[in-house]
Parts: structure tokens; sequence; C-alpha cells
């Protein structure tokens, strides 16, 4: 498949970024790359790093919330969401929210194919809060959001972020997070080894290639620093993208992958906004499941 963006506002974003050498891993699930994305999650590798054993935890705490209506960011390609509220029982109102166009489009496909009654919509929760979930949510009662997956753990900011979830709800709104924790003993290859594979380079390097660096110009590197599973694309040549002149060997941040430890969750959520009443570690397995409950800022 080639590779194309969602919109000309992304190319633009896309380059500029590159020019700064961070580019945010959100524009490696949109346009062509979000297609890239649904094969990665087909890999039980993939499956080892987000953790797809968090379906039986997260869906045993739906169970005590059966009545709420279930906002998630982040859906993906949707089939780990639709597996997670057939397991739940959970035939009630849904929200999807994705900063991709097309990703969430094969979201809702493979909800709706599961007979869940998906409601879409476009967020980009690192850019600011939402309106969104007001003006879909119905009646007084909570809403529950779902951000697993480890995508907390891609994102710049992850303190705006926990932020901009908070002002986009109203006290008492529930707040389940599904993280990749560090691992006692483990070394960085650990960490790494579930990447090391085609798909996964694919899919970190489609933004680039899909605003003209051509494949042959990158050389790309993976890493572990830092307490995050990170890939930078080193220019092996020069490139000129619309008015920008990259030189050989700069270095453009493509990916991150963060690795939590409970206590700094617990403090990040306190931070921002929010009161946290849930912990499951497993810190053989690497998985932290985490629930808060949206604090009133007047208390």
């Amino acid at each position: 498949m080639s590779t194309f963006l969602e919109s000309d506002s992304h190319r633009a974003e896309i380059i500029a970024y590159i020019a700064k050498g961070q580019l945010p891993l959100k524009y490696a699930y949109a346009g062509s790359a979000a297609h890239t994305h649904d094969a990665l999650a087909q890999l039980e590798t993939y499956a080892s790093v987000v953790g797809s054993d968090e379906v039986r935890e997260v869906a045993s705490f739906l169970r005590g919330h059966a009545g709420d209506q279930i906002v998630e960011i982040g859906p993906g390609n949707g089939r780990h969401s639709a597996a997670l509220l057939a397991t739940a029982g959970h035939y009630g109102r849904y929200l999807g929210l994705d900063f991709s166009r097309t990703l969430l489009g094969i979201a809702a496909q493979s909800l709706r194919s599961g007979g869940v009654r998906a409601d879409t919509a476009l967020w980009d929760v690192e850019q600011g809060p939402t309106t969104a979930i007001a003006d879909w949510r119905r009646g007084p009662s909570p809403v529950v959001v779902l951000f697993l997956g480890q995508t907390l753990g891609n994102v710049e900011d992850v303190p705006a972020t926990l932020r901009n979830i908070r002002e986009s709800l109203r006290p008492g709104d529930r707040l389940l997070l599904g993280l990749s924790a560090r691992v006692p003993g483990a070394t960085a290859e650990d960490y790494l080894a579930p990447y090391r594979n085609e798909t996964f380079r694919r899919a970190a390097l489609e933004p680039l290639l899909a605003v003209g660096v051509p494949a042959d110009a990158i050389d790309d590197r993976l890493g572990y620093e830092n307490d995050e599973v990170v890939v930078d694309a080193v220019l092996r040549t020069a490139v000129t993208l619309d008015d920008a002149e990259l030189a050989a060997g700069e270095r453009v941040r493509c990916f991150r992958s963060r690795r939590f430890q409970a206590a700094e969750v617990v403090g990040l959520l306190a931070d921002g906004g929010w009161s946290t009443d849930r912990l499951q570690l497993d810190d053989t397995a690497g998985r932290l499941i985490v629930g808060a409950v949206a604090a009133d800022p007047d208390e």
C-alpha cells in the first residue's frame, strides 16, 4: 500500500516536527499509517507489549459499572476493545475517541461487527480538552473513560494529557489506565525484543515516508533510554521537505514508549486532578492497571 496523509495540515505539522527533531507518535496512527498499525496490532509481539491480558482485569472492573456509559481514548483497530466489552458483558453506550480519522473508521467497523453500539468522535488528547464527551453523554450518571494499551506511555507530555482528560469530564467520572510497568531486573534487550520486527519498523517510520523522506535515506535506531523504548530516525543523506532543509546526520525521535512505576503514576494522577482508588501491578509481566476518580476542584 502506498503512503498517504489524512490532511494537508498533517503534512505541514509533521515536517515542522521533523525539523525540530521530535515527531509525536500520534502521526503513526493516521492516514496510511493507520493500516500499518492495524497489521502491527495483530502480531503476538504487539500483544505482549500493550498487554492483551489486561482484558481480564479491565472486564472485571467494568462488570461493577455495568450501567455506566463508556468512553475510550485511542481504541486502536477496535478488536481489543470489542473483546474487552464482550468479556465484560457491556452492551450499553460507547464512545470511541481518536486523533486519526482513518484508524477511528477501522475501529468503528470492528466494534460494530462485534455488536457494540459505537459512536465516534475526533480528539487529539495531547492538544487540549474536548467537548465531545459532554455533547455525547446522557443524564447525570458518571462515565468511565478507558485509556488502555500503554497509550499514555506514547504521548509527549503525560501530565498535560492527564489534565486534558480531567478537564473534559465531570467530578465523579472514572478513568482506567492500562500501562506498561518497569520490571525488576529486566535488561534493555528485554524491553526491546518485542519491537524487533519489520512491521513495527514500518509503523514507526511511516509518517516520515508519507511526507517524502526516502526509505533508503533513513537509518533507524532502536534503543532504551530513561525508562523509554525509543526509535530515532537518522538521515543518511540531506533531505529537502517543502521549505525544510535537513542535513545528513540529523536525528528525529519518532517513537517513544515509557515504562512506569506505580507510585509515579499515582503522583501524576494527583497532580492532574485525579484520586487513585485502584491499583493492580504485575511486575513480572510488566502490567499496571490504575483506576482513578475525577476530583472536585472545589473540595
